[in-house]
């Protein structure tokens, strides 16, 4: 019973993870069209962003993709 617990909450985990980084490869893709960057200075603008600002990364992503649309 624990295994099958510990496996369900690593799936969750991993899930998490995925949609998260689903979400910084949009901001990402709208900075590197926008800006006309590469995606290392894509990724670097969204955490300069995101440690000035004192936000988690993925919060400052979904903003990106969110004034982007």
């Amino acid at each position: 019973m624990a295994d099958a617990h510990a496996s369900s909450v690593l799936a969750s985990q991993l899930q998490y993870a995925l949609d998260q980084r689903v979400v910084i490869e949009q901001a990402k893709g709208v900075l590197m069209e926008r800006e006309g960057m590469g995606s290392l200075q894509a990724f670097e603008r969204l955490r300069a962003s995101a440690r000035s600002s004192q936000r988690k990364l993925v919060d400052v992503a979904a903003e990106v993709v969110k004034d982007a649309g």
